[in-house]
């Protein structure tokens, strides 16, 4: 058996009130009227042990058409991969961590007794995709004044208290 790695985005269908509100904070507290759009979603780092990639992208499938646990189809999108309609040229996608360490066994364990397939570990981030045309012009005016919260004039996406962030 070998472990093989997957990528997962999820974001819901309808709206998302906390982009609808980090968008209007950021725009209308914050004075950062140059963002254009905020998109929220989850990223799964997903290890699957199977015989053959194809085997373990089947079992991937498996686990999320018959079970909720890694998404709810009936209120999230899922994409293998990448994130849908991403444009390099306008965003940035900062990627979100818990300080905290992630352990996800019970939720692993749920998988195996709910579906019978095999993975082998597991992380999940938060991912803020931030549209706006001075990304254009780099990316550190944005992440100081709208990600990563120094003062109530500054940031909102990030408590660097207890969540870590990085450009991906």
């Amino acid at each position: 058996m070998a472990v093989f790695q997957f990528l997962l985005f999820t974001t819901l269908k309808n709206t998302d009130l906390h982009a609808l509100s980090a968008y209007e904070a950021l725009t209308e507290i914050l004075g950062q009227t140059d963002i254009t759009r905020i998109r929220r979603f989850q990223k799964w780092e997903i290890a699957i042990e199977a015989d053959s990639q194809e085997t373990a992208q089947k079992n991937l499938d498996f686990v999320l058409k018959n079970s909720f646990i890694l998404v709810n189809v009936n209120k999230e999108a899922a994409f293998l991969d990448k994130i849908p309609d991403f444009n390099a040229s306008e965003s940035m996608l900062v990627q979100v961590a818990s300080q905290l360490p992630q352990n996800h066994d019970a939720t692993i364990e749920r998988i195996r007794l709910k579906t019978g397939v095999s993975v082998y570990s597991l992380k999940k981030y938060l991912i803020w995709e931030i549209s706006s045309p001075s990304v254009k012009n780099g990316t550190q005016h944005l992440w100081d004044h709208a990600v990563v919260t120094t003062s109530r004039q500054q940031g909102i996406l990030v408590n660097p208290l207890y969540e870590t962030a990085e450009i991906i």
